[in-house]
């Protein structure tokens, strides 16, 4: 059979796979404004992709309102991805063991093993993919994203597109946006945006990776 055609059926099969975790059987909406109350997000069924080696790019997004209050949250933009990703990266490798996740760390010591090949990590582009009207991987993140999967020995990879903090009664309001994305076929199988509520900021972006990894599947 025609390699191509191959691996369109398994890019199909396998959003079908992981849309049939979702509660809503379908791709959900990007979060809306902050006004917004929290809602309930569509899932990631580990099960479909245990064994895998997935990247997870960094977190290159993130804007905090100023009247969230935590003291906690860094005030430097460098400072802030760093914190920010470094929560968003813990929480999945302690939700989901069964995936072998490549962080950023990693996924540097790739890129700089093959100069040329790729710009780092946290240049490729990948906070476009908070706009929920994305429905492929465009150019040229779809190259960067095929040669850094190719790379890694794997096919997709798990993207941190966007997280917006904001002050909320009772604590700080987490919006995140990630997405599942094959790097071959340039496909879009799986977004979510949760939108969370935590005690403290670092409480409320362990939840939305809580909301898309939950332990009762």
């Amino acid at each position: 059979m025609n390699p191509s055609l191959i691996a369109r059926r398994l890019t199909g099969a396998l959003i079908v796979f992981l849309l049939a975790s979702s509660p809503s059987g379908s791709l959900p909406a990007q979060a809306k404004p902050s006004s917004r109350k929290p809602v309930p997000a569509p899932a990631l069924l580990i099960s479909a992709i245990a064994g895998q080696t997935v990247p997870i790019l960094p977190l290159t997004y993130v804007v905090v309102d100023d009247s969230t209050g935590d003291a906690a949250v860094p005030t430097s933009r460098s400072a802030l991805l760093a914190w920010a990703d470094s929560i968003v990266a813990e929480e999945i490798l302690a939700r989901a063991p069964e995936v072998s996740w490549l962080l950023g760390p990693e996924l540097r010591r790739k890129v700089r093993a093959a100069p040329g090949m790729l710009p780092e990590p946290d240049r490729l582009g990948q906070a476009a993919l908070r706009f929920e009207n994305v429905k492929r991987l465009p150019d040229p993140l779809f190259s960067y994203l095929r040669t850094l999967a190719a790379l890694a020995n794997g096919r997709l990879v798990m993207v941190p597109a966007s997280l917006r903090l904001s002050a909320a009664p009772g604590g700080v309001r987490a919006e995140a946006m990630f997405v599942l994305a094959d790097a071959r076929s340039g496909a879009i199988i799986w977004r979510s945006a949760p939108i969370v509520i935590g005690r403290t900021a670092a409480a409320a972006i362990k939840a939305t990776v809580d909301h898309v990894l939950p332990d009762a599947r």
